[in-house]
Formats: structure tokens, sequence, C-alpha cells
């Protein structure tokens, strides 16, 4: 069972491997504001501020390519699953963190590469 700490550690972590990831690929320079303003989120969860505000950054228009949704899909599935005792605070906290992840970035993976999502009927019983 994972604290709330290292639950936040994990992501920021994973966060921080996004935010490197698009800064090193030019076709995704326009990830970068979003992929930063992520992490920051991730590290004032750390901080103790269980707010987080909406995303600000300005939201490209899609991942260009199948190997770029891919890779960003890998650093996403890092994210461990939330806890049930964490409070009800930080269960929104993690909420707007994750809203805010599905707007900038992952919510293109579903629209433009959905089989890159693994389906629970595509998963073994």
């Amino acid at each position: 069972m994972l604290s709330f700490a290292d639950y936040v550690e994990s992501v920021e972590t994973a966060l921080g491997d996004l935010s490197r990831y698009v800064s090193a690929e030019p076709e995704l320079s326009e990830f970068v504001p979003v992929a930063t303003e992520l992490e920051q989120h991730a590290v004032q969860l750390r901080h103790g501020s269980l707010h987080v505000p909406h995303l600000k950054s300005r939201v490209p228009r899609a991942i260009p390519s199948r190997e770029h949704a891919q890779e960003i899909a890998t650093i996403i599935a890092r994210f461990p699953p939330m806890e049930a005792h964490f409070t009800s605070e930080e269960e929104g906290a993690v909420a707007r963190l994750l809203e805010n992840l599905v707007v900038g970035v992952s919510g293109f993976i579903f629209r433009d590469f959905p089989d890159l999502i693994p389906r629970e009927t595509d998963m073994p019983l």
C-alpha cells in the first residue's frame, strides 16, 4: 500500500520522464509547456499543496506520430493506481492532475491511437 507521499513521488517521476521525453523530441516541442506544467503540479502536491489548478498551457492539437504516442503511453502507464485510503482532498487533487493530463496529453492517444490503450476486454481474466 502506497502512502500519498509515495504515490505523488511516483507520479512526479513519471511526469519528469514525460517532460524530458517531449523536450528531447523536436516534433513534440508544443508539448513542452504542458509537460512542464504537469510536472510542476506534481511538485506542488509533493510539497503539501492539494490545490491543483486547471491547465493553463496552450494545448497542442495532436501527437504527431504513433511512435511518439506509444512512448508517451508507456511513460503514463507508470502511474500507480490510486489507493483507497487517500483522503477526499488527496483524491480531488490527484483527479485534477489526471484531468489536466488527459486534456493536455493522453486524450490525444485515446482519440488518435485508441488501440495503444489496453481495454478491460483485452486483459486476461
